[in-house]
């Protein structure tokens, strides 16, 4: 009964999520959990990342050609028929970043 026992306590040892442990400076016991030592590299890891990639700069505002009135309506009375465009239709270029 007594092998058993031990087994079992072993077992349960296994299974358990925390550890008894020790604060450095007072010696204080505390309950930790059994991969906080990787769970805070990896967090370590996360936040260094996170700070390696730049914020995002909106890119440069491209020059508005819209007139006074918006109203799709209201341009499309002014220029009907018109030979040229109303409004100059001009590639702007968008700035792409890969992640």
């Amino acid at each position: 009964i007594y092998q058993a026992m031990l087994q079992l306590g072993q077992e349960a040892r296994a299974r358990s999520v925390h550890r008894k442990a020790y604060q450095p400076g007072t010696g204080q016991p505390f309950l930790e959990h059994r991969d906080a030592a990787e769970l805070r590299e990896q967090r370590r890891r996360e936040e260094a990342r996170a700070a390696s990639v730049p914020p995002e700069v909106p890119a440069e505002l491209a020059p508005s050609f819209r007139r006074a009135a918006s109203c799709a309506a209201e341009i499309m009375e002014r220029h009907w028929g018109a030979p040229v465009p109303a409004v100059p239709i001009l590639p702007v270029p968008l700035p792409l970043q890969v992640v």
